[in-house]
């Protein structure tokens, strides 16, 4: 195994996109959709790749197939890679899955939920904060923090309150909890807005109208076209707004430096 002081990020994003043209290949196979995400699009549609800071790929799935794609990656990614989620691994610090660099323990490819939400902002407030409350229960549950919540005593006082709290609630009950959430309006109807439930972005950067979904538009990442969604502009300004214009060179930051083995 590499030794993690010899993180390269140029040869990363050569493994990165590797197991992204794997993923294609496994899940068009197997009929599941998929679509680029966040600062993948963006970094295809801005700088034909990765943006150069970045360090992992962002995908969406239907919640309706996360189980079946956990399976069918546990069963054919070659052995230079390794897909994890809190279903295959007992105190995986993630609600979604990810494509893990066997070599360094370097997460690739994060696999997130396309989750319906409701019409109302309402609605998705209650299951956004939800999602925010439960996530804490968990990592209390499993032992794990990293630095962001440590960064102050605001942060540190939500830390051992989550911990107190994890104590009356079994794994099992969360479990469930965590999935109810997602599904909480699944079977409501006429869905016009669906959530990246577990993106690191506020809430309304995070949902997407449906009619911005469908039919996906095709984009050019590294030379192969991937699908992303219909209406990029309109997704990739509730995003990041400007998004054709860099940040400045000080907020070009390794965005996790974390690694999962």
């Amino acid at each position: 195994m590499a030794k993690r002081e010899e993180f390269n990020l140029e040869l990363h994003h050569s493994k990165c996109f590797n197991a992204l043209l794997k993923v294609n290949e496994v899940l068009t196979k197997h009929s599941i959709e998929y679509i680029l995400l966040a600062g993948t699009t963006l970094g295809a549609v801005r700088h034909g790749g990765f943006i150069p800071w970045d360090d992992d790929i962002d995908l969406g799935i239907y919640r309706k197939d996360v189980k079946r794609v956990a399976r069918i990656l546990l069963e054919e990614l070659p052995d230079e890679f390794v897909y994890q989620d809190r279903t295959v691994v007992s105190g995986f610090p993630r609600l979604f899955g990810k494509i893990i660099d066997s070599d360094n323990g370097y997460g690739c490819i994060d696999f997130f939920p396309i989750v319906k939400t409701s019409n109302s902002k309402l609605g998705r407030s209650i299951q956004w904060n939800n999602r925010k409350i439960l996530f804490k229960l968990y990592k209390a549950k499993i032992g794990y923090s990293n630095d962001k919540e440590h960064a102050g005593l605001k942060e540190e006082v939500k830390l051992v309150f989550a911990s107190a709290l994890s104590k009356f609630i079994s794994m099992n009950r969360l479990e469930n909890l965590i999935d109810k959430n997602e599904s909480r309006y699944e079977t409501k109807g006429d869905n016009k807005y669906f959530i990246i439930l577990y993106g690191a972005h506020s809430m309304d950067n995070e949902t997407i109208n449906a009619s911005w979904l469908r039919p996906y538009s095709f984009v050019s990442f590294n030379g192969v076209k991937f699908p992303t969604v219909g209406n990029i502009d309109a997704y990739l300004k509730n995003m990041y707004g400007d998004y054709m214009t860099p940040p400045k060179d000080a907020d070009r930051v390794l965005r996790h430096n974390e690694f999962f083995q």
